[in-house]
């Protein structure tokens, strides 16, 4: 297991994913609200091309949320969200 905090869901618990394998792209449908950070080496958010501010950022409950497999499978694990 590679484990990465790759966000924190209501403001203080930490999501923390299996980086092994950062899998594809992953819609993620948020039960509570999520903010993502900016892992060291992680690969870029927002995708190329995209000029807006990225950290720190918050998605409230009931958004849709693109993600890597492996931070849905760990936002899935924690209760946080579905996916879609």
């Amino acid at each position: 297991m590679n484990p990465v905090t790759v966000g924190f869901i209501n403001g203080t618990t930490p999501i923390i994913a299996d980086a092994t394998s950062l899998g594809g792209v992953q819609a993620v449908l948020l039960s509570t609200n999520y903010q993502p950070v900016d892992p060291p080496g992680w690969p870029s958010r927002p995708p190329p091309g995209v000029s807006v501010a990225w950290s720190p950022r918050l998605f409230l409950a009931g958004a849709v949320f693109l993600c890597l497999e492996c931070e849905a499978a760990a936002l899935v694990a924690a209760g946080a969200g579905a996916l879609q």
